[in-house]
């Protein structure tokens, strides 16, 4: 016997993916066989990779030993895929870690090999995440993240067709981001200069400007201008994978942006500013417009645990419900329900897509459709003072429109 090589598709950046099928000597085919191919930066090495392969497939099976198709349960594939897109650059290793963990909650289905998931299975999968507690809208993503997996499967012929195909996944239920009342917002402001640290900032940052936590904790002194004011977003600072802090451009390019600064806020960036200053004199460090806004004067940011771990404490303390995020989510509600343009709202974001910044904050609220019956009155009314009202009786007078009338 022998094989043929019958497909060679690249998956990553150096990972391809190769199928070949037996051919016995009595002119009868096998089972298809698919085998991932490590380290080839082109399409050449992987040819020859290929090459070799097959070789020793043909190898085995002339000494009788035996194999067993290689294809990956649905987990292992959505792995390597994620995985190569990391080595590519196309997302975060967190982006990626999300698209594998969404598979895993979708039960005993992630640990079945792709040739042997079912549309059953499927159906059975969806019914066990939601019997686990997890909500519809959860469910539906990652029901969608199991089809495109079974969809790129099946183009590179490792399935013959989609499970998911004729599946419906839970109805997503519209969900509001959680801000704060007005009320929940006087108590947090008025809290604030009681508080030392850099919490306090890190909290105007949030609320005045609606940037996100890392965005906050990413600030350095080169990015305030107190003269216009403003501020610029040009870096974060998160937590990789290993525990390590990691300072890095933001989420997207529309998160690069400048955003004005509000006048109390801009008081209190100078006020932190002279403290650093001072911090710095007396242990004889030369200060640096480098230094994070939020940070020490050693150079280390603010860590997302320690500002996680002072607000929680804060908001335990004077019991409000709220996490940093919420803030954000205030600032954008505020802003959307004082009827700022949505593209702006998107702006101050730093959302690519002012489409995405309307299907979360822009809500229909009964108050505001009553409002808006003035704007339809003025669109219909005619002011008395209307020059037309003169011109009618003036033909009318002349009998020009009497046919008008009377038809």
């Amino acid at each position: 016997m022998h094989y043929v090589r019958d497909s060679l598709v690249q998956r990553g950046k150096t990972s391809w993916r190769a199928s070949y099928h037996p051919v016995f000597d009595d002119g009868t085919c096998g089972e298809r066989v698919f085998e991932t191919l490590k380290g080839c930066s082109n399409r050449r090495e992987a040819k020859c990779a290929a090459e070799e392969r097959r070789a020793i497939l043909e190898e085995a099976a002339r000494l009788n030993l035996g194999f067993s198709p290689n294809i990956p349960t649905l987990v292992d594939y959505q792995s390597d895929w994620a995985n190569d897109l990391v080595l590519t650059g196309a997302v975060a290793r967190k982006t990626a870690r999300g698209y594998v963990s969404g598979i895993k909650c979708m039960g005993d289905i992630a640990y079945t090999k792709l040739n042997e998931v079912r549309e059953f299975d499927v159906k059975h999968s969806i019914r066990f995440a939601l019997d686990e507690g997890f909500s519809p809208n959860t469910v539906a993503s990652n029901f969608s993240l199991m089809k495109n997996a079974f969809s790129r499967a099946q183009e590179e012929g490792l399935v013959a067709a989609n499970p998911c195909r004729n599946v419906k996944p839970p109805k997503r239920v519209e969900t509001r981001p959680r801000s704060l009342s007005a009320s929940e917002r006087l108590l947090l402001l008025s809290l604030l200069p009681q508080l030392v640290g850099a919490l306090p900032l890190a909290i105007r940052l949030a609320l005045s400007a609606g940037v996100r936590g890392e965005e906050v904790r990413g600030f350095t002194w080169e990015d305030w201008d107190d003269l216009e004011p403003r501020l610029s977003v040009r870096r974060v600072v998160v937590k990789d994978d290993d525990g390590s802090l990691l300072v890095k451009g933001p989420k997207t390019p529309a998160s690069l942006r400048t955003l004005p600064v509000e006048g109390t806020l801009n008081q209190e960036l100078g006020k932190r500013m002279e403290w650093q200053r001072a911090r710095c004199a007396e242990y004889g460090v030369p200060f640096s417009k480098r230094l994070f806004i939020l940070g020490d004067i050693d150079g280390s940011p603010y860590t997302p645990d320690a500002m996680q771990r002072d607000f929680s404490s804060f908001c335990k303390a004077f019991g409000i419900e709220c996490c940093f995020h919420w803030l954000r989510h205030t600032f954008a509600t505020e802003l959307v329900a004082k009827g700022v343009n949505i593209r702006t709202v998107a702006q101050w974001l730093g959302h690519t897509d002012p489409g995405f910044t309307l299907r979360v904050y822009a809500h229909a609220d009964p108050c505001a459709l009553a409002d808006s019956l003035g704007v339809v009155s003025d669109l219909v009314s005619v002011p008395e003072s209307y020059e037309s009202s003169a011109r009618l009786g003036a033909c009318l007078a002349k009998g020009v429109c009497d046919d008008l009338y009377h038809k």
